[in-house]
């Protein structure tokens, strides 16, 4: 399942992030999609429903070909399969995604998970609130520091 949600800029918004949300159920991809578009500036979000599909996105294969290169991917960390765990490797792993800025958004509070993420080199584990107020505090602190704050790494020649 591949959901573009695309947004206008608003006038005097200068920068539009692209950002990869990879979460395998529809409605919190939807949900989490509307937050993220409310945001100021808007962003664009691709939604890839689990780590394959994610990794077609990130090397524009097949259907994906024409996929912007994100500025941030959001991964669910318990995708079916082998869950977020396989796509943050695979992302590491891979020379023109490895400086992507990647961040697990998940509702695991586990030390075992928050440990696991930053040995495969995920940039920050961000529990992700259950109530709609916590989500968006949340979704839009988390846009604010890594779109907002933090210097975005290079992006590699082709």
């Amino acid at each position: 399942m591949t959901v573009v949600i695309r947004t206008a800029p608003e006038t005097g918004i200068s920068e539009t992030a692209e950002i990869l949300l990879v979460q395998d159920s529809v409605e919190l991809a939807l949900l989490l999609g509307e937050v993220i578009r409310c945001w100021k500036p808007p962003h664009r979000v691709t939604v890839a429903s689990d780590g394959e599909e994610a990794l077609a996105v990130l090397r524009r294969r097949g259907k994906h070909a024409l996929a912007p290169r994100p500025h941030l991917v959001l991964l669910d960390w318990n995708l079916p399969g082998d869950s977020g765990r396989g796509a943050l490797k695979a992302i590491r792993s891979d020379p023109a995604a490895r400086s992507l800025l990647v961040v697990v958004l998940t509702g695991s509070e586990s030390e075992r998970d928050v440990r696991e993420c930053y040995d495969l080199g995920a940039n920050a584990f961000v529990h992700l609130p259950t109530d709609l107020h916590g989500m968006e505090r949340t979704i839009h602190a988390t846009l604010d520091f890594w779109l907002g704050v933090v210097r975005q790494p290079p992006v590699p020649a082709p």
